[in-house]
This record gives C-alpha cells, sequence and structure tokens, in this order.
C-alpha cells in the first residue's frame, strides 16, 4: 500500500477475521474484502456471505468480491446467481462464462 496508496486493496485473513468476528475497525485503505460463501472447521460448516454481511459492508462502504471455497458445487451459473442476489459486488469465478448468462 505505500507503493499505491490510491489502489484499494485487501485486508490479510487476520486482519479479516478480527473485523468478522469481533468487528474490529478496518484500516480505512481497505475498501474490499475478499470472502468465501462459507468457512469450514472441524466440520462445522460456518455462512460468511449472507444478507447481514451485506448490509454491514454497506453500512461501512466495503466491497465484497466472493471466490468460492468449493468449486465443484459453486462455480456453476445458478450458485453465481444466488451469490449477487444476495448482494456481491464480484465474484471471482472459476467459470467466468457462467456468469454473461
Amino acid at each position: 500500500h505505500e507503493i499505491a496508496p490510491t489502489i484499494e486493496v485487501s485486508p490479510g485473513l487476520d486482519e479479516l477475521t478480527a473485523w468478522f468476528l469481533a468487528g474490529t475497525p478496518l484500516a480505512p485503505h481497505y475498501r474490499i474484502i475478499q470472502i468465501p460463501p462459507f468457512f469450514e472447521q472441524a466440520g462445522t460448516r460456518i455462512p460468511v456471505i449472507t444478507v447481514d454481511l451485506i448490509t454491514r459492508t454497506g453500512r461501512e462502504g466495503l466491497t465484497v468480491w466472493a471466490w468460492m471455497d468449493d468449486p465443484d458445487a459453486q462455480d456453476n451459473a445458478a450458485y453465481y446467481a444466488e451469490l449477487l442476489d444476495v448482494g456481491v459486488h464480484s465474484i471471482l469465478a472459476g467459470r467466468p462464462a457462467d456468469l454473461t448468462g
């Protein structure tokens, strides 16, 4: 960020986790968050991209980029449409042609 301060960047995992779980504010130069639809640990699947998250990011002026954490199940036109309906701003798609309909 020091080299190109006008370029918007995403927080790293530690900062993003603190923001997501504890509400720790992000530094002003973080305007994009790149997140998966779910987080899975020890067999527990936690939804990450939800209407509440999109509402929160809107209040905080953040842009949401979704990346697929289960490409076999999520990299398809129907799932991309679900994410867009929830309100994500961008999809880091493994099958971008599926976004064009």
